[in-house]
Protein backbone atom coordinates (compact mmCIF):
# COMPACT_ATOMS: atom_id res chain seq x y z
CA UNK A 1 0.00 0.00 0.00
CA UNK A 2 3.01 2.03 0.38
CA UNK A 3 2.69 3.62 -3.06
CA UNK A 4 -0.72 5.01 -2.44
CA UNK A 5 -0.51 5.82 1.01
CA UNK A 6 -0.65 9.32 0.47
CA UNK A 7 -2.89 10.05 -2.45
CA UNK A 8 -6.04 10.16 -0.58
CA UNK A 9 -4.15 13.36 1.02
CA UNK A 10 -3.23 14.64 -1.67
CA UNK A 11 -6.17 14.49 -3.57
CA UNK A 12 -7.83 16.32 -1.34
CA UNK A 13 -5.61 19.08 -1.56
CA UNK A 14 -6.19 19.21 -5.05
CA UNK A 15 -9.78 19.25 -4.63
CA UNK A 16 -9.30 22.06 -2.08
CA UNK A 17 -7.12 23.98 -4.81
CA UNK A 18 -9.48 23.28 -7.49
CA UNK A 19 -12.37 25.13 -5.44
CA UNK A 20 -10.02 27.86 -4.77
CA UNK A 21 -9.61 28.29 -8.59
CA UNK A 22 -13.30 28.38 -9.06
CA UNK A 23 -13.92 30.91 -6.76
CA UNK A 24 -11.30 33.07 -7.72
CA UNK A 25 -12.53 32.57 -11.31
CA UNK A 26 -16.34 33.59 -10.27
CA UNK A 27 -14.38 36.48 -8.93
CA UNK A 28 -12.84 37.26 -11.89
CA UNK A 29 -16.04 36.87 -14.00
CA UNK A 30 -18.05 39.47 -10.98
CA UNK A 31 -15.41 41.77 -11.41
CA UNK A 32 -15.24 41.69 -15.17
CA UNK A 33 -11.79 39.84 -15.73
CA UNK A 34 -12.41 37.22 -17.98
CA UNK A 35 -9.29 36.53 -19.22
CA UNK A 36 -8.48 35.94 -15.82
CA UNK A 37 -11.12 33.48 -15.21
CA UNK A 38 -9.93 31.40 -17.84
CA UNK A 39 -6.55 30.53 -16.23
CA UNK A 40 -8.03 29.86 -12.93
CA UNK A 41 -10.52 27.66 -14.68
CA UNK A 42 -7.20 26.02 -16.25
CA UNK A 43 -5.78 25.75 -13.27
CA UNK A 44 -9.13 23.78 -11.47
CA UNK A 45 -8.95 21.58 -14.63
CA UNK A 46 -5.01 20.07 -14.12
CA UNK A 47 -6.18 19.85 -10.14
CA UNK A 48 -9.09 18.00 -11.17
CA UNK A 49 -6.93 15.45 -13.56
CA UNK A 50 -4.28 15.16 -11.04
CA UNK A 51 -6.90 13.73 -8.45
CA UNK A 52 -8.18 11.68 -11.07
CA UNK A 53 -5.00 10.11 -11.31
CA UNK A 54 -4.00 9.83 -7.87
CA UNK A 55 -7.66 8.00 -7.49
CA UNK A 56 -7.06 5.91 -10.02
CA UNK A 57 -3.81 4.69 -8.83
CA UNK A 58 -5.56 3.21 -5.45
CA UNK A 59 -8.16 1.90 -7.59
CA UNK A 60 -5.42 0.27 -9.58
CA UNK A 61 -3.53 -1.14 -6.85
CA UNK A 62 -6.92 -2.74 -5.38
CA UNK A 63 -7.63 -4.35 -8.43
CA UNK A 64 -4.28 -5.64 -8.55
CA UNK A 65 -4.22 -6.87 -5.51
CA UNK A 66 -7.19 -8.84 -5.67
CA UNK A 67 -5.85 -10.28 -9.11
CA UNK A 68 -2.43 -11.14 -7.23
CA UNK A 69 -4.44 -13.04 -4.46
CA UNK A 70 -5.91 -14.92 -6.92
CA UNK A 71 -2.95 -15.76 -9.23
CA UNK A 72 -1.18 -16.72 -5.88
CA UNK A 73 -3.31 -19.81 -5.30
CA UNK A 74 -2.62 -20.76 -8.96
CA UNK A 75 1.30 -20.33 -8.45
CA UNK A 76 1.09 -22.26 -5.53
CA UNK A 77 -0.91 -25.28 -7.09
CA UNK A 78 1.82 -25.31 -9.87
CA UNK A 79 5.06 -24.86 -7.00
CA UNK A 80 3.47 -27.84 -5.30
CA UNK A 81 2.99 -29.78 -7.98
CA UNK A 82 6.47 -28.92 -9.86
CA UNK A 83 8.07 -29.69 -5.94
CA UNK A 84 6.12 -33.29 -5.85
CA UNK A 85 7.57 -33.87 -8.96
CA UNK A 86 11.19 -32.71 -7.95
CA UNK A 87 10.87 -34.69 -4.38
CA UNK A 88 10.35 -37.58 -6.28
CA UNK A 89 13.19 -37.31 -9.22
CA UNK A 90 15.30 -36.95 -5.83
CA UNK A 91 14.12 -39.59 -4.32
CA UNK A 92 14.52 -41.62 -6.69
CA UNK A 93 18.42 -40.72 -7.66
CA UNK A 94 17.83 -38.86 -10.49
CA UNK A 95 17.83 -35.59 -9.64
CA UNK A 96 20.56 -34.73 -7.34
CA UNK A 97 20.69 -31.61 -9.23
CA UNK A 98 17.22 -30.40 -8.21
CA UNK A 99 17.57 -30.06 -3.57
CA UNK A 100 19.26 -26.51 -4.03
CA UNK A 101 15.71 -26.15 -5.99
CA UNK A 102 13.71 -28.06 -3.67
CA UNK A 103 14.64 -25.97 -0.35
CA UNK A 104 14.42 -22.55 -2.35
CA UNK A 105 10.77 -23.68 -3.41
CA UNK A 106 10.13 -24.78 0.18
CA UNK A 107 11.54 -21.47 1.56
CA UNK A 108 9.59 -19.76 -0.81
CA UNK A 109 6.15 -21.67 0.33
CA UNK A 110 7.00 -20.65 3.62
CA UNK A 111 7.52 -16.93 2.49
CA UNK A 112 4.59 -16.79 0.85
CA UNK A 113 2.65 -17.64 3.81
CA UNK A 114 3.96 -15.28 5.79
CA UNK A 115 3.46 -12.21 3.34
CA UNK A 116 -0.01 -13.78 3.84
CA UNK A 117 -0.81 -13.96 7.48
CA UNK A 118 1.95 -11.55 8.60
CA UNK A 119 2.25 -11.57 12.52
CA UNK A 120 2.02 -7.86 12.37
CA UNK A 121 0.23 -5.74 9.42
CA UNK A 122 -1.47 -6.49 6.01
CA UNK A 123 -1.32 -9.26 4.04
CA UNK A 124 0.92 -8.65 1.07
CA UNK A 125 0.37 -10.93 -1.96
CA UNK A 126 2.06 -9.09 -4.35
CA UNK A 127 5.09 -10.34 -2.37
CA UNK A 128 4.15 -13.62 -1.40
CA UNK A 129 3.36 -13.78 -5.78
CA UNK A 130 6.71 -12.46 -6.42
CA UNK A 131 8.46 -15.23 -4.36
CA UNK A 132 6.19 -17.90 -5.41
CA UNK A 133 7.20 -16.91 -9.24
CA UNK A 134 10.32 -16.99 -8.60
CA UNK A 135 10.69 -20.51 -7.33
CA UNK A 136 8.10 -22.30 -9.22
CA UNK A 137 10.16 -20.72 -12.53
CA UNK A 138 13.57 -21.92 -11.32
CA UNK A 139 12.37 -24.83 -10.09
CA UNK A 140 10.71 -25.80 -13.61
CA UNK A 141 13.79 -24.79 -15.07
CA UNK A 142 15.89 -27.83 -13.22
CA UNK A 143 13.20 -29.86 -13.42
CA UNK A 144 13.59 -29.23 -17.47
CA UNK A 145 17.07 -30.34 -17.56
CA UNK A 146 16.00 -33.38 -15.24
CA UNK A 147 13.41 -34.67 -17.15
CA UNK A 148 16.07 -34.06 -20.41
CA UNK A 149 18.76 -36.51 -18.51
CA UNK A 150 15.79 -39.33 -17.77
CA UNK A 151 14.74 -39.12 -21.16
CA UNK A 152 18.50 -39.30 -22.28
CA UNK A 153 18.86 -42.37 -19.77
CA UNK A 154 15.55 -44.23 -20.85
CA UNK A 155 16.74 -43.73 -24.53
CA UNK A 156 19.81 -44.62 -23.95
CA UNK A 157 18.67 -47.81 -22.03
CA UNK A 158 16.29 -48.69 -24.99
CA UNK A 159 19.07 -48.71 -27.64
CA UNK A 160 21.40 -50.75 -24.77
CA UNK A 161 18.24 -53.40 -24.66
CA UNK A 162 17.92 -53.19 -28.60
CA UNK A 163 21.83 -54.20 -29.29
CA UNK A 164 21.58 -57.03 -27.02
CA UNK A 165 18.84 -58.37 -28.22
CA UNK A 166 20.22 -58.14 -31.70
CA UNK A 167 23.46 -59.46 -30.20
CA UNK A 168 21.95 -62.42 -28.43
CA UNK A 169 20.18 -62.35 -31.75
CA UNK A 170 23.06 -62.89 -33.85
CA UNK A 171 24.51 -64.96 -31.36
CA UNK A 172 22.14 -67.30 -31.47
CA UNK A 173 21.75 -67.72 -35.41
CA UNK A 174 25.76 -68.37 -35.66
CA UNK A 175 26.91 -71.87 -36.25
CA UNK A 176 28.60 -73.29 -33.48
CA UNK A 177 32.50 -73.56 -34.51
Amino acid sequence: LAPVTDNLAQARARLDAAEQAVAQARGDIAAGRTGGAVGDIRVAEDALAQTGTLLDAVTRLGTDLQAAEVRVAQVRTETEEDLAEARALVAGGSGAGLRPQVARAEAALAAADAALSPADGLPDPMAALRQLEEADIALEQALGVARDADERARRASASLDQALLTARSGIAESPAS
